[in-house]
């Protein structure tokens, strides 16, 4: 199941998504106990990768202008979204004859496959 996720207001149909933390795991003893608690903590260089389809050339130009900047990404998990560096994209048109998923664009735009990788600014 695909959810819609915005790259700087440009619609991708995400259906992959990865998160390579850089983060530092905590111990924190309790006083009193034999128990550990374990927090992580992450670093504002942590990874994601999220792979989607993009649909019309409007919106594969738009998203590839998004390569080295800084934009904001809002998705299903921070629907207020944040700030990412878009560090690699990589996009393939994938054979199709119609699209029915974006109804305000024609069913004979093509389709394109992406994967995205950015950084938690």
């Amino acid at each position: 199941m695909t959810s819609i996720w915005k790259l700087d207001g440009q619609d991708i149909y995400v259906d992959t998504f990865n998160d390579l933390p850089h983060g530092e795991a905590v111990e924190l003893n309790p006083l009193n106990s034999t128990a550990s608690i374990y927090h992580k903590l992450f670093n504002a260089d942590d990874e994601l990768q999220f792979q989607g389809t993009i649909i019309g050339e409007t919106y594969k130009d738009n998203i590839f202008s998004t390569h080295l900047n800084e934009v904001t990404l809002i998705s299903d998990l921070v629907p207020s979204g944040f700030t990412v560096l878009v560090m690699n994209i990589q996009m393939v048109r994938t054979p199709s004859m119609s699209q029915f998923v974006d109804r305000a664009q024609a069913v004979t735009v093509p389709v394109f496959r992406a994967n995205i990788t950015a950084r938690v600014v």
